[in-house]
């Protein structure tokens, strides 16, 4: 213990009577840290954490790919027309059940200022495949979902319900403008969806 004391001592000494190099070393030691303490944090969120669903291993997602040509890189990712969609889900003999969503940015207006938040465009078997159960009011319907030009309908987020809304609980009977078009809010998705 007193070798360890002693190479203490020394260390502090020498780094004393070289504050540059002193300097240079912690620098290197937090930049270093903090990049592994990022690494690790997009790598626990992406792939250690499980997805906050139930059986996230029973879960699929099916996108379309054009494998790449000489010269040429594939493409992933490729948006599906709905025509090809229910023909996929009408024919497929793999999977329990299949839904449709796409990520998107909307602008919220109507009900307080307005405001840019991230969401998504989903057909009405989404929600029940994810086995997510509203906090308020219901989820899309197969009527709503079938008829183009209908009446939009939105779910919202608990944050957005408790922003513009104040968690008021006659929140359904309300309506949101999305891009400028009118929706008629019929539920509330729980916390952290």
């Amino acid at each position: 213990m007193e070798t360890v004391v002693q190479d203490l001592r020394f260390g502090a000494r020498a780094l004393g009577r070289q504050p540059a190099f002193t300097f240079v070393a912690l620098f290197t030691l937090a930049v270093g840290i903090g990049a592994n303490s990022a690494i690790f944090s997009v790598v626990n969120a992406t792939l250690l954490r499980p997805l906050p669903f139930q059986e996230p291993a029973r879960l699929m997602r099916v996108s379309l790919v054009i494998p790449s040509q000489p010269g040429e890189p594939g493409m992933d990712d490729l948006v599906w027309s709905y025509p090809k969609y229910r023909t996929f889900r009408e024919l497929q003999q793999v999977f329990e059940s299949a839904a449709t969503y796409r990520k998107e940015a909307f602008n919220v207006t109507g009900a307080g200022d307005a405001e840019r938040v991230e969401g998504e465009s989903a057909g009405a078997e989404y929600f029940p495949l994810l086995r997510i159960v509203p906090e308020a009011g219901r989820l899309f319907t197969a009527e709503e979902d079938a008829l183009p030009g209908g009446q939009m309908v939105a779910l919202i987020s608990d944050g957005l319900w408790t922003r513009r809304f104040g968690r008021d609980p006659n929140v359904t009977a309300k309506m949101i403008e999305l891009d400028g078009r009118n929706c008629r809010i019929v539920g509330v998705l729980p916390a952290g969806f």
